[in-house]
């Protein structure tokens, strides 16, 4: 990654009361290794935007040709953590945490807004984009992400959700082949909850889980209209949760990548990751995906 741009205001000159050579040091030890992501920061108070390339949604979903493009990500709020840190006294290294884990967080996000550009069902977007709203939450169209740090596994939602025949068997009534994502990533079904299978790896799948098609009422899977919504749900959330846990393994700090997903939000058949995807010594991160009403 690029060493992030000086820390500048709003007008382009320096300003007096940030310590750029100290944010600068604090920052370079932070890189997020994916291809076509890069960090920007800038300040006082502490923002971060996200630049990308690849291909663009649109385009390539109407069958346009298309190759990569530019585009950025701006954060919804600063990191307010950061700023009062550097008031207490904070050391460099405390610092380093809030920094870390807002721009851990925004990464999130950032992917979760792209989930929401991509997705389709018959060829309509699932979760359309749509502004976030800062403090660890993201909204995507009809869907909320919320980003946690250090939950305890057993409390993950969907964690203890068992594998249901009778559920799987539901949602097939919403054929699979239907949605699209990211050129090249097949949607399929299983009895735990719908896969991911990724383009280039025959072995390596992704699997979610069968929440909010597991928690529709009784007989209301027979209405195909609510279970098509519940499969929806699900399989953005897997989508998610994939996603999460692809830029977990590529954030590091000083050199070392500090969190990992933390179970139930789905779980690799193969690994999808470079190498050490649960290590022992990375804290676990929750996501969780909520849901509003049809509007």
């Amino acid at each position: 990654m690029p060493v992030p741009e000086a820390l500048l205001d709003g007008s382009g000159a320096q300003t007096p009361t940030w310590d750029e050579p100290r944010w600068q040091r604090i920052l370079d030890r932070i890189e997020v290794r994916l291809d076509g992501i890069g960090l920007r920061f800038w300040g006082p108070p502490l923002w971060l935007e996200v630049t990308m390339s690849g291909p663009d949604s649109d385009r390539w979903a109407s069958g346009q040709p298309d190759g990569d493009r530019s585009w950025d990500w701006q954060s919804s709020a600063p990191c307010a953590a950061a700023g009062t840190l550097e008031t207490a006294g904070a050391t460099d290294d405390e610092m380093l945490g809030a920094a870390s884990r807002y721009t851990l967080e925004n990464l999130i996000l950032n992917a979760a807004h792209e989930v929401g550009e991509w997705l389709r069902f018959d060829a309509v977007r699932v979760a359309s984009p749509h502004d976030g709203v800062g403090d660890g939450v993201q909204g995507n169209g009809k869907a909320v992400v919320h980003v946690g740090f250090d939950p305890a596994p057993e409390t993950v939602a969907g964690s203890r959700l068992p594998a249901i025949p009778a559920v799987a068997d539901a949602a097939r009534r919403v054929a699979s082949w239907r949605f699209t994502s990211l050129p090249g990533e097949v949607i399929g079904y299983a009895t735990a909850g719908p896969t991911l299978q990724l383009p280039g790896a025959a072995a390596a799948v992704w699997t979610g889980r069968w929440a909010a098609v597991a928690a529709l009422p009784p007989g209301a899977e027979s209405d195909l209209r609510a279970l098509r919504a519940a499969v929806q749900a699900d399989v953005h959330a897997m989508l998610i949760a994939y996603e999460a846990a692809k830029v977990c393994d590529a954030f590091y700090v000083d050199g070392s990548r500090p969190w990992r997903l933390a179970p139930g939000s789905g779980d690799p058949a193969a690994s999808v990751g470079p190498g050490d995807a649960a290590g022992p010594d990375r804290r676990p991160l929750s996501v969780a995906v909520s849901w509003s009403p049809e509007r």
